[in-house]
């Protein structure tokens, strides 16, 4: 909002902040851990400013260039480029060959079109509405990861990771208020 000058009605803003103080404390962990693995805390805090600032550059990138799809398949199409030299530049100086596993092909394919999908999605999202509110959105995923941890790797959640939950689901109804 600060960096692009966009405003928010209250009620989103209020959806904004939810969303985000509830990511928060499902990150949280005790302050002995997080003294003990300085290096992966100062990961995640690098990660986090990647991830605002190309949210940023594709908020303003994608509103620029007038089409999402165009940008979408733009953007794609290099890191897929670049990806395939540098992948051809591994395997020469390691020697490995590619594999004829038509299943791993075919699933790498997949993944392929469903992120090229979702991705593109995101960037169709950031030319309808607000960044801060996209960007938080997006981010509310975070639940999704944490059902997955509780169903698949019989993770506990405890009380106060339900409530950072139930509050970023309510930060989501708070963004799709009218204003």
């Amino acid at each position: 909002m600060l960096a692009l000058g966009e405003s928010l009605a209250p009620a989103r803003a209020a959806g904004v902040v939810l969303i985000a103080t509830a990511i928060a404390v499902l990150g949280l962990t005790p302050w002995r851990l997080v003294r003990a693995n300085r290096p992966a805390v100062l990961a995640s805090v690098l990660t986090g400013l990647t991830i605002a600032a190309y949210t940023l550059i594709d908020g303003v990138g994608v509103r620029a260039s007038g089409s999402a799809a165009g940008y979408t398949l733009w953007l794609i199409g290099l890191e897929c480029s670049a990806t395939a030299v540098v992948a051809a530049l591994l395997r020469r100086r390691t020697g490995v060959t590619a594999g004829s596993d038509a299943r791993g092909w075919l699933l790498a394919g997949a993944v392929t079109v469903m992120s090229t999908l979702a991705y593109g999605l995101v960037l169709w999202a950031q030319t309808r509405g607000a960044l801060a509110a996209v960007a938080a959105l997006r981010e509310s995923s975070v639940v999704v990861a944490a059902l997955i941890g509780v169903v698949v790797f019989k993770e506990s959640l405890g009380r106060v990771r339900i409530a950072a939950s139930v509050a970023v689901a309510l930060g989501v109804v708070l963004l799709a208020v009218p204003g």
